[in-house]
């Protein structure tokens, strides 16, 4: 079983703001919902477990899981480029989260890149941790993918519409591979 959490809430999220691979750490609401999520998943035993390594989601696995976390690059949340720090209003995110239309405007990483990122990290634990029970703690657009992961990819191309983003600390389970 591999339970994938949102990471806690920060300031940016609070506001509307895209964060992308800004580094933006937690705000006290984010704390207290890592603490929540960690009563919530407390029974749990994990074999293994995975934080992307920005500090939102760091701090996040840190309240949550006591024990040995593995850091994963791939595992950090989409680079938006310009569209950085702007509101989420402000920002075609419907057309950037098209992987049939894959935009690279204003420096924003592929969409495409970013699935294959996502892809290769469930691969390769799949592989390594079978059976096992995981803990995954990343951000809405890598639980996005996730999502297309383990249920497919968006029949219409357009995961945001496909899979709208979780609330911050939510917990996701998934079972079983690629699709």
């Amino acid at each position: 079983m591999i339970y994938v959490v949102r990471h806690g809430q920060t300031d940016w999220n609070s506001i509307g703001r895209m964060q992308g691979s800004t580094d933006i750490p937690l705000n006290d609401a984010g704390v207290e919902q890592a603490k929540n999520a960690a009563k919530e998943l407390a029974s749990i035993k994990f074999d293994a477990v995975f934080s992307s390594p920005l500090k939102r989601a760091r701090k996040t696995c840190e309240i949550i899981w006591d024990g040995k976390i593995n850091f994963d690059d791939r595992l950090k949340e989409r680079h938006y480029g310009d569209f950085e720090g702007q509101e989420y209003a402000s920002i075609p995110r419907e057309e950037l989260w098209d992987i049939k239309k894959n935009l690279t405007i204003g420096g924003i990483e592929k969409l495409s890149d970013l699935e294959k990122r996502v892809f290769s990290f469930f691969d390769d634990i799949l592989k390594k941790h079978s059976g096992e029970t995981i803990l995954v703690v990343c951000h809405a657009g890598v639980s996005r993918i996730t999502k297309g992961y383990f249920f497919g990819r968006p029949v219409n191309g357009n995961y945001i519409t496909t899979f709208p983003a979780d609330p911050n600390c939510a917990i996701l389970k998934f079972e079983g591979g690629r699709k």
